[in-house]
């Protein structure tokens, strides 16, 4: 009897799993080609019909106790491959998710942007949400102050560092009298003074350069809140301001008019447009503050430079003595002009609402809300209310 071939035994097997029938070209495999499932072949499962070599042949590996056991059916599944940051975010929204809960979702201060067609919608800036032009420039103006005095406030407390500088100096020269002085101790102290010195004056002028066209264009802008020409022109401004000897002067004046006019147009004041009414119309005790200290300082400016060009001990004291006082007065004034300035800008800023996003009214008690009955006819609703006997 002739034995069939390996493949007419494995072409004969069919798949217990998915059914299908090996094809012959396959050759002598023990798992289906179509879905990897194990073959199990049993004796006269074979075309051959008397197929016994062939049964044995492959049924023969899957019975206990002859050749190796059969092993366990795997199905084998591809899934997407996680990349590490994925994998990061997906852990971040399960955390996300896990998470106590924090009431409904909200659209914050912005419309949503669901439904619209794309590119009509780009974030909101600051203008707008101002619906006059006067309001932008009030908030430009406002920044601008405040930019402005938080420069004028660094260089206050840089000015006083400087006069403990120069403090610590005189101090080393009313010693240097009677005793003999470490060389160490004298160059950290001049150290100290160039340091704190040159760091002031660069300061200075920049807060120069961020103050004076934030005074101007605050002059201009109180004008303009009263309903007013300005009453001077902007190159007079400059001129008062940055003209030396002549700005001892007329910055006091450009300063006054500022913070008269602001108060002015302070609603709360209850000035509106028209100053006659307002209530405290002369200047602040703040701003005459302002100008004494001012006028002081550039006096003894003044004397600083004469006196640099002095010789002798007792000139060299005197000049120390002066930048002491010059430093204290500087940090001083910078104390009380960043004052200043932050109470403008807070004159000048467009007052803020007090609901920045959506508000949903709650709905009119019911009491309001009854529609009276005509004469005649019955109210339907009157039996309904709560408390009512019928």
């Amino acid at each position: 009897m002739n034995q069939p071939r390996p493949d007419t035994a494995a072409a004969a097997a069919d798949c217990p799993r998915c059914g299908r029938r090996q094809p012959p070209f396959a050759g002598p495999t023990l798992e289906c080609l179509y879905c990897g499932t194990r073959l199990v072949a049993r004796a006269g499962n074979t075309s051959a019909g008397s197929g016994g070599a062939g049964a044995r042949q492959y049924g023969d590996w899957n019975r206990p106790g002859l050749g190796r056991p059969a092993p366990a059916l795997r199905r084998w599944v591809a899934h997407t491959p996680v990349l590490p940051a994925q994998r990061h975010r997906t852990a971040q929204r399960r955390s996300w998710r896990s998470g106590p809960y924090t009431g409904p979702p909200s659209y914050g201060d912005r419309h949503p942007r669901g439904g619209f067609r794309p590119g009509s919608w780009r974030w909101p800036d600051q203008d707008d949400t101002d619906a006059k032009p006067v309001d932008r420039q009030r908030r430009r103006t406002a920044q601008r102050l405040r930019y402005a005095a938080v420069v004028v406030a660094v260089t206050a407390l840089s000015a006083l560092a400087a006069a403990v500088a120069e403090s610590w100096r005189l101090a080393l020269l009313l010693r240097g009298r009677t005793e003999v002085l470490d060389g160490g101790t004298v160059r950290a102290s001049d150290l100290f003074v160039g340091i704190a010195g040159w760091w002031t004056l660069g300061l200075s002028v920049l807060a120069a350069v961020l103050t004076v066209p934030a005074i101007i264009t605050a002059h201009q802008l109180s004008a303009t809140l009263l309903g007013r020409a300005a009453a001077r022109p902007v190159r007079q401004l400059w001129q008062y301001l940055l003209v030396p000897v002549w700005n001892i002067y007329g910055a006091g004046i450009v300063v006054t008019e500022t913070d008269r006019q602001l108060r002015w147009s302070d609603p709360d004041r209850g000035a509106g447009t028209d100053p006659s009414r307002a209530r405290g119309g002369s200047s602040s005790l703040l701003v005459w503050a302002v100008w004494a200290l001012w006028t002081v300082g550039g006096v003894l400016a003044v004397l600083v430079v004469i006196r640099m060009f002095g010789s002798g001990d007792q000139a060299r004291a005197d000049g120390v003595q002066l930048r002491i006082a010059a430093d204290a007065l500087a940090g001083l004034l910078g104390v009380l002009l960043t004052v200043l300035l932050w109470r403008w800008s807070r004159l000048v800023d467009v007052p803020r609402t007090a609901a920045t996003g959506w508000v949903v009214a709650a709905p009119e008690p019911t009491s309001d809300r009854r529609v009276p009955c005509p004469r005649g006819e019955k109210n339907e609703h009157a039996d309904a209310r709560v408390g009512t006997v019928g």
